[in-house]
């Protein structure tokens, strides 16, 4: 599954220095995911993955955080779109039911969106609990996520 597929890319390349696509793609194999050189490029491209100079003269891939915020905003809401089932406030928690399989990516988004009252995530399979710093948050979260639905 995609979001799964770039969820495992971003973890790739924040645990070890990536210099081309094709060790990306070893990597990828490494992990069980199989694609071919053309998706690993969209998916390169959706993530907006950029190639920064290293303290040795060696390249490697990060993300661009800084032009990507928005986007990354367009894409969580479009993954939950996509397999969000419900949303529920309890107490400092934000708890997303998805569809099987979805959790991984809106929680990878969630967390790569670094918002200020969010603690961390925790994904299943299917559900995403987000820690927040008070309930007064949670709240705020929950209204700005159904407000983009």
């Amino acid at each position: 599954m995609k979001t799964d597929r770039q969820s495992v890319i971003l973890s790739i390349i924040d645990a070890q220095p990536i210099q081309t696509q094709q060790q990306l793609q070893q990597a990828l194999l490494e992990h069980g995911i199989s694609c071919t050189q053309g998706t690993l490029s969209r998916d390169i491209k959706q993530l907006h993955l950029v190639k920064y100079p290293t303290a040795d003269g060696k390249q490697r891939y990060t993300a661009d955080t800084a032009s990507a915020g928005t986007e990354q905003l367009k894409k969580l809401a479009q993954v939950s779109r996509q397999g969000a089932v419900s949303f529920k406030v309890v107490e400092n928690l934000l708890v997303v039911k998805t569809l099987p399989g979805y959790a991984s990516g809106v929680g990878s988004y969630l967390d790569k969106l670094k918002l200020e009252h969010v603690l961390g995530t925790l994904a299943g399979n299917d559900t995403v609990l987000v820690a927040m710093t008070d309930s007064r948050a949670a709240q705020a979260l929950y209204r700005d996520i159904r407000a983009v639905f």
